[in-house]
């Protein structure tokens, strides 16, 4: 499924594509996808390069804590951010973000792009 069949996934129970807040987040996401799958695998997480940033590379102005924002309306900060190596690199307009599970690392990646493994959905909690 493409990130915007994962958001539409999401909202049909009434959430949204989550962001990281921390890295222990990011740590359980990938665990989680290993023992209930036994594999290895990229989760769709909500996550948007920004417009200034869209159109090339790393500079100075966008760099790898810069060039992307949270899309769930509630995670803030860039203490989830923990980008594989080379990463962000754009290549060919990658726009959305995936978490690699067992490397527990994020990748940028095409929005359009399939990613079958899984996905992570949130919500605010009520009281």
């Amino acid at each position: 499924m493409s990130q915007k069949d994962a958001e539409a996934k999401c909202k049909t129970e009434g959430a949204t594509l989550s962001g990281v807040q921390n890295k222990e987040e990011m740590k359980w996401m990938g665990d989680e996808l290993i023992a209930i799958s036994g594999k290895n695998g990229r989760i769709w997480i909500g996550l948007h390069r920004t417009d200034q940033c869209m159109s090339g590379g790393l500079t100075a102005t966008c760099t790898p804590l810069s060039s992307f924002y949270w899309t769930d309306g509630s995670t803030v900060g860039v203490s989830g951010f923990k980008w594989g190596a080379g990463e962000p690199n754009n290549m060919n307009g990658q726009a959305c973000g995936i978490v690699w599970a067992a490397a527990q690392t994020m990748d940028d990646m095409g929005c359009d792009q399939t990613v079958t493994e899984a996905l992570v959905c949130g919500k605010i909690a009520t009281f």
